[in-house]
């Protein structure tokens, strides 16, 4: 940014409010949130080249995208991402690559680095030409560079409604080829977000699949080209990934606890990857989905592969696709997926992390055993049955919690560890609990907060990591309890005949919260 210009923003700031151009006004307290914004941004690459961490997330308003190096545009007054790139080169980097998918062309950002070789800026953006004086750039495929930077320039104007496929498309044509050529050190990626289909303005109809999907693909390039050295900026890089164990099936080692949402993100299913591709998990046969015995048996599909279309690799392996039998089974992976998304479950979280989570099933705050135990104790459920199948006290979550930790509940009539059936559960108990607040408060927003607050709380104190009523059971003897007899199947629901220590079951002294 150019000495003159800040001088300007600063004497109008003491003013106390200026037009800067059409449309771009500095009120009190917008210079302070700008500075805020670009130091933000500015400490956040600072963490990057001092080694900290190779990625890191400027989370800041205003965006600045659109500030030229002498000018204030389109409600920017600083560049963040430019004055972040403008760091890096200072401390020693060659090259630095920008990627910028805002709806709007990030005209500041090239106009900073339009002369230079060492920047490579690429904007997709709707096809929107110039917007007046303060705004000549037209973002058209000729603007390419002048000078040294000729050719270092790359913009892709995209149509009204281009969405993800339009989107995924010129990342993969056009983005990485050209990262691919010029080779950064590090790369910039400022996420705009009226490119949502949220946005009924922008109309470029991006959805969270979209931007993560654009994200998989930029850290791929990062993780290939810089060293994994990237700083992404602006509020969608964080929303895309809502969630966060989303993951790609190479990643996937054996032991592993995953599962994939069924109809809708209604619920989940669950269970443990041991390697070859196999899942071991815990299944109803069609119609007898949840086990409670009442309506909810209704709404809920199996969670087993579909035998109306048999897989040859299943079969040809011999693992188990007899939906109409309950139980443990073991299927390929493609066919546990049910073409829905895979995530990993994760262990042992920050109890921060945990309450953050808007949803059970997710998470828990127990840490795991080494992996080979875990894929053990699946195999050994697997020839021998794990209990009966009920939503509330034995799903198929709890089943992989069980191979995951050891872990099961000790007392009679309790709900399982299940986070999934605790919010199944909580969620409605929140709202009943919370309802003689009204006496405190009647502010529907009040309200909201308590109930929240209520569902929180229920879900930190059911779960598997913080009960005082859980025993690690060994596998072995959990089977044999349930053959003899020691520990019976009641109603639908596996319960403790006996406490442990009468039953004769080897066991650990309780799990302290």
């Amino acid at each position: 940014m150019e000495l003159k210009y800040i001088e300007e923003l600063v004497q109008a700031n003491a003013i106390g409010a200026k037009k800067l151009c059409e449309g771009t006004f500095l009120n009190p307290g917008s210079w302070g949130a700008a500075l805020l914004a670009a130091g933000t941004t500015l400490s956040a690459m600072k963490h990057i080249l001092d080694g900290h961490a190779k990625i890191a997330y400027a989370l800041v308003r205003p965006p600045g995208h659109h500030a030229q190096p002498d000018r204030a545009d389109g409600y920017c007054f600083l560049n963040n991402a430019g004055l972040a790139v403008k760091l890096a080169l200072d401390s020693g980097r060659r090259k630095v690559a920008v990627v910028d998918i805002d709806v709007h062309y990030g005209n500041g950002t090239a106009e900073g680095f339009y002369h230079t070789d060492s920047v490579l800026t690429i904007s997709l953006h709707m096809k929107h030409g110039s917007w007046g004086p303060s705004h000549p750039q037209s973002g058209s495929v000729d603007e390419i560079g002048e000078g040294r930077g000729l050719g270092y320039n790359l913009n892709i104007p995209l149509p009204n409604g281009s969405g993800d496929a339009g989107y995924e498309y010129a990342m993969n044509e056009l983005v990485v080829p050209a990262i691919e050529k010029f080779q950064p050190e590090l790369l910039v990626f400022v996420v705009g977000q009226d490119s949502s289909a949220f946005d009924p303005n922008g109309r470029q109809c991006l959805t969270m699949d979209g931007y993560r999907k654009i994200g998989q693909i930029m850290r791929g390039m990062a993780d290939q080209y810089s060293n994994g050295r990237g700083l992404s900026h602006q509020l969608f890089s964080i929303l895309s990934t809502r969630n966060t164990r989303r993951i790609g099936k190479e990643t996937l080692k054996a032991g592993d606890h995953i599962y994939s949402w069924r109809a809708a993100w209604v619920y989940a299913h669950h269970g443990i990857y041991v390697g070859d591709d196999k899942v071991i998990h815990f299944t109803r046969g069609r119609g007898q989905e949840v086990g409670t015995g009442t309506f909810i048996d209704l709404l809920l599909v199996s969670s087993g592969p579909n035998t109306n279309t048999p897989c040859s690799i299943c079969n040809n392996e011999g693992a188990t696709t007899n939906t109409e039998t309950n139980g443990v089974v073991s299927s390929c992976l493609n066919c546990f997926l049910a073409g829905g998304a895979l995530y990993r479950f994760e262990y042992a979280v920050n109890p921060a992390l945990f309450l953050a989570k808007a949803r059970g099933g997710t998470c828990t705050l127990a840490p795991t055993d080494p992996d080979e135990v875990v894929v053990r104790r699946a195999n050994h459920l697997l020839s021998n049955g794990f209990r009966c199948y009920n939503l509330f006290k034995s799903n198929c979550e709890d089943f992989a919690i069980y191979c995951k930790t050891g872990l099961l509940v000790a007392e009679q009539g309790v709900v399982g560890q299940s986070g999934q059936a605790i919010s199944i559960i909580g969620g409605p108990l929140a709202a009943v609990i919370s309802t003689p607040f009204r006496l405190v408060t009647t502010n529907i927003y009040g309200m909201a907060v308590m109930a929240v607050g209520v569902y929180c709380a229920s879900r930190y104190a059911a779960d598997i990591g913080n009960r005082r009523d859980v025993l690690k059971v060994e596998v072995e003897d959990l089977t044999a309890g349930l053959a003899s007899g020691r520990i019976r199947a009641l109603e639908n629901i596996s319960q403790l005949v006996a406490p442990a220590e009468a039953q004769g079951l080897a066991v650990a002294a309780p799990v302290a919260a």
